[in-house]
């Protein structure tokens, strides 16, 4: 599930009359799209024609030549196939409580359970139950803590600006707890004054340009995690805003923020939308890298949420 292809072939074939090509065609893992992705190239290896699945969309892009240059361009907001729309307004105190959603996906990956989501599979949906206080279950504890401490492409931890960051911020005897609170108030205000929802920045990148979206807050809240010496990773899925994202508002945005190991259990931090809630739900566990946040996108590209339902604790008989 770490993959975004788990399988390529490549063949000789007749792409029309006179001419012969390479096709590549790739295999999605776990995702709702049935049919692989295609890609037609000369022996040059330049781009002929291709079909594939994106975001629940099917393209077909060929090389442009004279004729539709002189075409029209329409931009394609790609984040538009990606909002998905609450069936209800969520209120805030469900928001701060517990929410009991119903999913809807062809996707065969697994949605994965955490101290504050238990998910399961009845029949053809997904049940998942998100609350914003940790159960108090330990779910996968780690064996191995280096795993959530060690320096990766994405999360460049052994950076001396990094470092200086997290001994400003933070003292030695702070609890954990404490010190991811505020790490994640420093990240908000690092990246806060330039949203920037373009790319993909490593957690070094983002601290240097002091702008990113979900990814960027997550990544670097990750990294300045592990300096501080407590174990870190990166989940993603979908979060919850009644304000709006890009002008639509009461709708579900993949996501992204971290998780770490505290009071005996995997706890969320949210830098990006400044806390979390109910109104999050992880679907993929992650170091952070690119590639498992395409994966996410693309494995549940088919994903609506039918039901969220605010579970309200029943009271004791008096």
């Amino acid at each position: 599930e770490n993959t975004l292809f788990e399988q390529v072939q490549l063949a000789v074939v007749d792409f029309d009359a006179n001419r012969r090509a390479w096709k590549i065609t790739e295999h999605y893992p776990n995702a709702p799209a049935k049919k692989p992705a295609e890609y037609w190239v000369d022996e040059n290896f330049s781009a002929l024609d291709s079909q594939f699945t994106l975001l629940g969309q099917v393209f077909s892009l060929a090389r442009c030549f004279d004729e539709c240059r002189q075409e029209r361009l329409t931009a394609w907001h790609p984040l538009d196939f990606q909002l998905l729309p609450s069936p209800y307004v969520i209120s805030e105190a469900a928001l701060n409580g517990h929410i009991r959603y119903q999913l809807d996906t062809l996707s065969n990956a697994t949605i994965p359970n955490t101290c504050e989501q238990v998910a399961k599979k009845i029949g053809s949906f997904w049940q998942v139950d998100v609350r914003r206080s940790c159960s108090g279950k330990n779910v996968q504890t780690p064996e191995d803590f280096s795993v959530y401490l060690r320096e990766s492409t994405w999360l460049e931890i052994n950076n001396a600006q990094l470092i200086a960051a997290v001994s400003k911020h933070i003292k030695p005897s702070d609890a954990d707890f404490v010190k991811m609170q505020k790490l994640t108030a420093y990240t908000r205000k690092r990246l806060g004054a330039h949203l920037q929802f373009q790319g993909y920045a490593t957690a070094l990148q983002a601290f240097k340009s002091r702008s990113g979206d979900c990814t960027e807050y997550a990544l670097l809240l990750a990294a300045l995690g592990r300096v501080a010496h407590v174990p870190t990773r990166v989940v993603m899925g979908y979060a919850y805003s009644r304000a709006g994202f890009h002008g639509k508002t009461n709708r579900f945005a993949p996501h992204a923020w971290v998780q770490d190991w505290v009071n005996g259990a995997w706890q969320s931090f949210d830098a990006g939308l400044k806390e979390f809630n109910a109104g999050h739900i992880v679907l993929k566990i992650s170091d952070g890298s690119q590639q498992d946040f395409m994966a996410m996108v693309q494995q549940f590209s088919d994903l609506k949420i039918k039901s969220a339902q605010h579970v309200v604790p029943k009271r004791s008989a008096p």
